[in-house]
C-alpha cells in the first residue's frame, strides 16, 4: 500500500463522472491534459536529445544556470539560448538533417524560457 507523505487536500468539484463498475471521479473537463503533448515525434526527440547531452555534459546541466545569481551571467546564458535556438531553426528551415534541429530548437526554447521564469523578481 501507499504511505502518507504530507496532508495534501483533495481538489474536487460537485460535479461527477460515473466511470466502470460505479467508479466516480470529477470530470477533466478544463483540467492539464499533458497526453495531448505526447503524439508525435517531438517529446521522444527532445527526451533522446537531453539524454545524448546528460552522457556529453552531465545529466540536467542545462539546470545549473537557472540559480545563477549574477543578473550578467543570467543575461549571457540567455543571449546564448536565443543564438542557439535561431541557429537550429534556420538549419531545420534549409532542411538540414545533419542533427535533430527541431528538437535543438525545443531544448533552446525551454531553456530560455526557465531562465526567464527563475530570474530574481
Amino acid at each position: 500500500m501507499f504511505e502518507a507523505t504530507g496532508d495534501f487536500p483533495t481538489q474536487a468539484t460537485d460535479e461527477r463522472a460515473h466511470l466502470a463498475n460505479g467508479m466516480v471521479r470529477s470530470p477533466s473537463g478544463t483540467k492539464d491534459n499533458w497526453l495531448l503533448i505526447t503524439k508525435g515525434p517531438m517529446m521522444r526527440r527532445w527526451m533522446k536529445l537531453l539524454m545524448r547531452g546528460a552522457v556529453n555534459y552531465g545529466a540536467n546541466n542545462w539546470t545549473l544556470a537557472l540559480s545563477a545569481p549574477d543578473l550578467a551571467e543570467r543575461a549571457a546564458v540567455k543571449e546564448r539560448y536565443r543564438e542557439s535556438f535561431i541557429r537550429h531553426a534556420m538549419q531545420w528551415l534549409a532542411g538540414d538533417r545533419d542533427e535533430d534541429h527541431a528538437a535543438a530548437c525545443i531544448f533552446n526554447l525551454n531553456g530560455y524560457e526557465a531562465m526567464v521564469e527563475c530570474d530574481p523578481k
